[in-house]
């Protein structure tokens, strides 16, 4: 970053020992000395984003509240800073980074706007040969990968994994395991979009480099065995059934349950992983032992703290693993605590959430299943509802709505209603173009369409 006289160097030391023990004490040290320097020169840039920082910090370990400060600090220091300022690249990425973080805490679409905002500011005003580029760089992936993660654009993870890999690529050792880490949770999103293998092979050897190269009580520890996880269970899925990845992120998965803290910002979704990982374990191998530890796993995440604004998406997971459960052990009860917990789950996502087509879908299913045992017509025209919805829902994930879509077919062709199937299958056709778009690598496009095989033939019976 650039230098200052005075400046505030004596923080940084104290959120690196932080970051590699877990440490809160060591934060609180640092924010007294923060403001021990402010109080001589209140318009210190310098100390006010570092002072931001270890505010952040401090939010997301024990007290949220302090998010807002972090976010005041920041905008307080960019507000000091000109564009004409060696600080200005610098600020604007401090600033990107904390609004950024309370989007992940809160979800206020306002904040992902904010941020992306100064990201963009930043990363074009830093220059190739700054000495702060990764500095800069660093705090603005994050950004980018949350505006992904919401919005869908795919240049977006495209500039995550460059940003990231730029850094990665740099000889900056304070950046360098936060730079692996970030790649390889950009890395597995994308392969999530475009389906492209060596994303995922990537983005598994950088999480097992960075958890070799990372301190036992790092406090990012956790999270990056939780992106391994998934990166597995995902090469796992891709490559039709390789039961080593499998087993493999259930024993990661379980070492990484069994460490985590009483609380913390990660408790909640880690768990969470967890319960889903042990469903589609439990699917594998017909155990129902899975799927109850899977349910008590999702059941705390719902009951965690530090569920916040993800509960809605932690609901759907526990809805989905009661079905299961339910459908294997024969139980109605069971079906209907997954209505009623998919009914809860979707009462919580807005409209236009990307989430809400799979609450829908799940919905519809425990609906279906419902009607199957006690065959009240209510269930069945609510679950066509639901899928209807999910098919025609733009911000949702296409191989859900294609899954709505053609469930809503299927269900309507069985009960002997033409005009209704006929409307399903109309919008599953439609959604052939985006489940297999340009976008994809071949051999993705080519089995995302194994998965519709059948599909025109049906519709036109």
């Amino acid at each position: 970053m650039p230098s200052a006289a005075g400046s505030a160097d004596a923080v940084d030391p104290l959120v690196v020992a932080y970051n590699d023990s877990g440490d809160e004490s060591l934060l609180v040290r640092a924010e007294g000395l923060a403001r021990g320097l402010l109080a001589e020169d209140p318009s210190r840039v310098d100390v006010l984003a570092a002072l931001s920082t270890v505010l952040m910090l401090r939010g997301r370990a024990s007290d949220p509240a302090r998010l807002d400060a972090a976010v005041a600090v920041a905008t307080r220091a960019t507000a000091l800073t000109s564009p004409d300022d060696p600080w200005w690249p610098y600020v604007n990425a401090q600033l990107a980074s904390v609004v950024g973080f309370r989007f992940e805490h809160r979800r206020e679409v306002s904040d992902l706007s904010l941020a992306r905002r100064h990201a963009d500011v930043a990363v074009a005003a830093v220059g190739e040969s700054d000495p702060i580029r990764t500095d800069v760089l660093i705090r603005c992936v994050n950004v980018y990968r949350l505006s992904f993660e919401r919005f869908g654009r795919l240049a977006d993870i495209d500039t995550a994994v460059r940003l990231s890999r730029e850094v990665h690529r740099s000889t900056d050792p304070d950046h360098a395991l936060t730079a692996r880490q970030l790649l390889a949770l950009c890395l597995v999103m994308r392969f999530a979009r475009t389906g492209g293998r060596r994303d995922l092979d990537e983005a598994i050897a950088h999480c097992r480099d960075g958890l070799a190269a990372m301190p036992e009580r790092h406090v990012d520890r956790a999270a990056l065995n939780g992106v391994l996880v998934i990166a597995l269970v995902q090469r796992w899925v891709s490559a039709d059934g390789d039961d080593a990845d499998l087993h493999e992120a259930v024993r990661v998965s379980r070492r990484v349950v069994e460490d985590l803290p009483a609380v913390g910002a990660v408790r909640a979704q880690l768990l969470a992983t967890h319960g889903a990982l042990l469903v589609m374990h439990g699917l594998s191998s017909n155990s129902s032992r899975h799927l109850d530890e899977a349910i008590r796993s999702t059941r705390e995440a719902v009951d965690s703290p530090t569920a916040d604004t993800q509960r809605a998406g932690h609901l759907v997971n526990l809805a989905h693993s009661l079905l299961v459960r339910a459908r294997m052990s024969s139980d109605p009860a069971g079906v209907s605590d997954a209505v009623e917990t998919g009914m809860a789950a979707l009462a919580g996502f807005s409209p236009g959430h990307p989430d809400r087509a799979r609450a829908l879908n799940v919905l519809g299913m425990a609906l279906r299943t419902r009607y199957l045992i006690a065959h009240n017509p209510a269930d069945l025209d609510a679950a066509v509802g639901m899928w209807r919805s999910a098919a025609a829902s733009r911000a949702g994930a296409v191989e859900i709505r294609m899954t709505a879509a053609r469930t809503w077919a299927r269900t309507a062709a069985e009960a002997g209603d033409a005009e209704l199937a006929l409307e399903a299958y109309v919008a599953a056709v439609e959604l052939l173009p985006l489940l297999a778009w340009r976008g994809l690598d071949r051999a993705v496009q080519e089995k995302r369409l194994t998965t519709v095989t059948g599909l025109a033939g049906d519709a036109a019976a």
